[in-house]
């Protein structure tokens, strides 16, 4: 057995596709997540190595049920945040922008923070988020979406340095995905859509190698370099003309 893994969020998409490569490659995968039914559905995929928690993360409790497979395992090697939700709003929609807070950062953080913790006192660890390629700019499909995936990433970011500063061997792993092929992958504009298989063998050879940030796949990172370093007069401008389009 390669190490314990917890996934949050794994029931479909890039959080279930994760859960089944790391059971394959012989890690021990606790997959969690709200849909019971699709749990049970990848438990019996791979039964031996997969086992399953159910629970809502934005729950009061979610903590506890964190604490609860922890203190069953023994030790977590890897801690997978794959929960997220995106929603498209053309104009600000408070319901639809606290859904997206509510998962994409209240419950992201105080996760975060848990495990940070946790992974102090075991003195090794590693957290991994999957944000997205969308967290370099901002975007007029759902700009809360876009504002809650920077946070994430720059909440690692510091994670990271608070970990150095305490010479602690703790990685928080930032996964930057361009558009894949799963339900997540809102838009009307969405160009080189990855297959999700594809995408997970580059997010786990990643985090096999203890990254602190990574896009994937290999073609967004060109992608992703032109997004960060562009300038904001020339990115309005192409904002603009696509707007005319």
């Amino acid at each position: 057995m390669n190490g314990n893994v917890i996934i949050i969020g794994a029931t479909s998409g890039i959080g279930k596709n994760l859960a089944l490569l790391f059971a394959e490659k012989g890690y021990h995968v606790v997959a969690t997540g709200r849909r019971k039914n699709l749990l049970d559905e990848l438990a019996k995929e791979n039964q031996n190595i997969v086992s399953t928690s159910c629970f809502d993360i934005t729950s009061e409790n979610a903590l506890k049920k964190i604490d609860d497979i922890i203190l069953s395992l023994g030790k977590v090697d890897i801690f997978i945040y794959c929960a997220g939700i995106a929603i498209l709003t053309t104009y600000p929609d408070w319901s639809s922008d606290q859904q997206m807070i509510r998962l994409n950062i209240e419950a992201f953080t105080k996760c975060s923070g848990f495990m940070f913790n946790y992974f102090l006192q075991q003195g090794y660890g590693q957290m991994v988020v999957i944000s997205s390629i969308a967290a370099l700019r901002g975007g007029g499909s759902a700009p809360v979406y876009n504002a809650s995936k920077a946070f994430q990433s720059h909440l690692f970011e510091s994670f990271n340095i608070q970990a150095l500063q305490k010479n602690k061997n703790i990685v928080f792993t930032d996964i930057k995905p361009g558009y894949v092929d799963t339900k997540m992958a809102v838009g009307e504009n969405k160009f080189w859509v990855m297959p999700v298989e594809k995408t997970c063998e580059q997010i786990y050879k990643a985090i096999l190698h203890r990254k602190r940030e990574a896009v994937v796949t290999n073609r967004w990172k060109m992608a992703a370099f032109i997004l960060k370093f562009l300038p904001g007069f020339l990115f309005f401008r192409l904002v603009k003309k696509n707007a005319n389009h």
